[in-house]
Formats: C-alpha cells, sequence, structure tokens
C-alpha cells in the first residue's frame, strides 16, 4: 500500500486550518499504531442478527395462523406467486435503533510537529462504502426497500439508505485542535440503524377482485445513515 506523505509549515504560536497533512492508511503497521487499530475495531457495536424469516396469514376475521414462508413453498411459477394475488402494502418496525458505531471506515493519522496547536479536520484516507445488511425479503424489490428506509427516516429522522460512499481525500466532520508537538489518530464510524418488524402484503383471491386478508413476514437489519457523521478521537500521543 502506498503511504502519502505531505508536509505542512506552521507559523509559531498560531491557531491554524489544515490545508495539507500527514495521511496514512488505518492499516498501515508502521503509522497507525496496533494498539491505535485494535481500540478503533474494539468500539464497533456488537450486531444484531437479522430476523428468522417467519410468515403468517391473517383472514378478514381476524384468524392468524403460520405459515410457510412465501419464498420457501415449492411452485411451478416463481415465488411470491401461488395462485393468489399478493400486493405490498407496508414495513411495520418493532422497534428502530441507531447505532453510531455500525462500522470502522477507516482511521486518519495527524502529526503536529509544531510548537503551535493546529486545527484539523478528519480526511478518509481510502476509497470505501458503508452498506446496509438486510434479509433478503427486504433488498429484493425497490418499493419494499423505499417502504423499509421511509419508517426509518419517521422513527430516527435524518436518511436513510443501503450504500454510502467515502472518497479518498474528503474531509469529514468538525474541526479539531490538536496540540503542539502532538500526534492525533481520528477514526470515521459509519451511522446505522438497526430494525425489525413485519414486512405486510394484502392477500387478494387469484382473480385479483376479492380481498381475502394479509400475508407478513419477519424483516429487519441495517440500513446506513446518508447524513449522519460521527468522528472520534481514538487516540493521541506526545511525538
Amino acid at each position: 500500500m502506498n503511504i502519502l506523505v505531505r508536509n505542512i509549515t506552521v507559523c509559531a504560536l498560531a491557531v491554524l486550518t489544515l490545508t495539507t497533512s500527514s495521511v496514512y492508511a488505518a492499516n498501515d503497521q508502521e503509522k497507525i499504531p496496533r494498539k491505535i487499530q485494535e481500540l478503533a475495531d474494539s468500539k464497533v457495536s456488537p450486531k444484531q442478527p437479522i430476523p428468522e424469516l417467519r410468515a403468517w396469514e391473517t383472514d378478514l376475521n381476524g384468524n392468524t395462523t403460520e405459515v410457510v414462508p412465501l419464498s420457501q413453498r415449492v411452485q411451478t411459477l416463481s415465488p411470491p406467486s401461488d395462485g393468489f394475488v399478493y400486493v405490498f402494502s407496508t414495513y411495520n418496525p418493532n422497534y428502530v435503533t441507531k447505532d453510531w458505531r455500525y462500522q470502522n471506515l477507516g482511521t486518519f493519522r495527524y502529526q503536529n510537529s509544531t510548537s503551535a496547536p493546529a486545527t484539523i479536520q478528519y480526511e478518509q484516507t481510502y476509497t470505501t462504502a458503508g452498506k446496509w445488511n438486510v434479509g433478503v425479503n427486504i433488498s429484493g424489490k425497490s418499493e419494499i426497500k423505499a417502504a423499509f428506509l421511509a419508517k426509518l427516516e419517521v422513527a430516527v429522522g435524518g436518511s436513510w439508505g443501503y450504500e454510502r460512499q467515502w472518497t479518498s481525500g474528503t474531509k469529514y466532520g468538525a474541526n479539531q485542535t490538536v496540540n503542539p508537538n502532538t500526534t492525533i489518530y481520528l477514526t470515521n464510524y459509519q451511522v446505522g440503524a438497526n430494525t425489525s418488524g413485519l414486512l405486510v402484503w394484502k392477500k387478494y383471491s387469484p382473480s385479483g377482485t376479492s380481498l381475502l386478508g394479509t400475508y407478513t413476514e419477519t424483516a429487519g437489519g441495517y440500513a446506513v445513515s446518508m447524513s449522519d457523521l460521527n468522528i472520534e478521537v481514538t487516540g493521541t500521543q506526545p511525538n
């Protein structure tokens, strides 16, 4: 892996805004100490499993029966066709929780070798993406994706998606002050949201004219925030 090193010039006793910096990839053993990498990784949150796929049908009288999920039924036609007509309705979450350390996207190192404080921003050291992790019944169709993400926006605000790009050389987050003769390590964490709930379809007769009830499936997983930032100081050390 190539290491990009750029020099800075700092006027003594001035508080500076970073225009050039020393940037190192998070897996560069010589520049990012192992203990810093391990500390950054250790803060990534434990992940909740994607819900086991289960399904129910509820008739117009309110009677609910657990059934084999449509995707697991052996049919001549591809799922979800079993002779009836299913029209997707909505995603109903049981819960939505924000995860501020869903993924570690990289660590940035800046060395202030002067006698003056410096003001810097996190700079992405390599291009990467924060990606969602959801059940296949969410990721399969665009209308289901849209309903799933819309419910997250209602529950916790912000903007949510299935992939967010982070570009090498781009600065993110608020300014950080670095003391004189100090090296700082900043880690960028992808913010996510975990949820579990039910996907709901309306079930119609084979002709599509008579409503028979509803069909529901367990669903859930993690989506990524398209608007939140979480840049944390992982550590500092004297030069």
